[in-house]
């Protein structure tokens, strides 16, 4: 009887779904570049990454060094200061979601600007977060969502306190998240 039960235990816990780990975005084997919008990343290909004004043609998603020593790369978003948000479309569900972010000039932003991320399940918004930009022009905040359940989309984009959008391109690094469920092959 307990060689069966093994058995039977042992087969339960191979069938059962892999449990998805916690998936850091950092760029670092990406080459560097200027991308199309939705591009899948080489680092985990169940994410679309696109920025909210793409035009045919343009590439307003770059991968690169982005000026701090040490830092290696990361992604730029818009172009020509544009006002374009990040935009991040899961096909697996995400529980939470973690940015760094930077390119926070004080020339270029005011005392009640800030880093503002949305996520959404199904086109509902169902969370969101801020952080108040320090305007010190360095990868050096992070804005999070969690606890708000399961979500598939999340935009990252610098506002005014007011909620107006700034004429400013978001760099972003290490950006982390929690899928519910491990990235099957063909799911981007």
């Amino acid at each position: 009887m307990q060689p069966l039960l093994s058995c039977l235990v042992l087969s339960l816990l191979l069938a059962a779904p892999a449990a998805a780990e916690t998936v850091v975005l950092d760029f670092e084997e990406e080459a560097p570049g200027g991308r199309p919008n939705g591009f899948v990343s080489a680092e985990w290909s169940c994410v679309r990454i696109g920025e909210s004004r793409a035009r045919e043609g343009r590439r307003a998603l770059r991968i690169g060094a982005l000026g701090e020593p040490g830092r290696g790369q990361g992604l730029a978003v818009g172009d020509e200061d544009d006002g374009a948000a990040l935009v991040l479309e899961f096909s697996v569900p995400v529980t939470s979601l973690r940015l760094t972010v930077g390119n926070d000039e004080a020339e270029l932003t005011a005392a009640d600007s800030l880093a503002l991320l949305r996520v959404f399940r199904a086109g509902a918004p169902v969370g969101d977060a801020s952080v108040r930009l320090d305007r010190d022009d360095r990868m050096s905040q992070m804005v999070e969502v969690s606890a708000v359940g399961e979500f598939d989309r999340a935009v990252l984009v610098y506002a005014s306190e007011s909620g107006g959008v700034l004429a400013l391109d978001e760099l972003v690094d290490d950006i982390t998240f929690e899928p519910t469920q491990a990235c099957a092959a063909g799911d981007s």
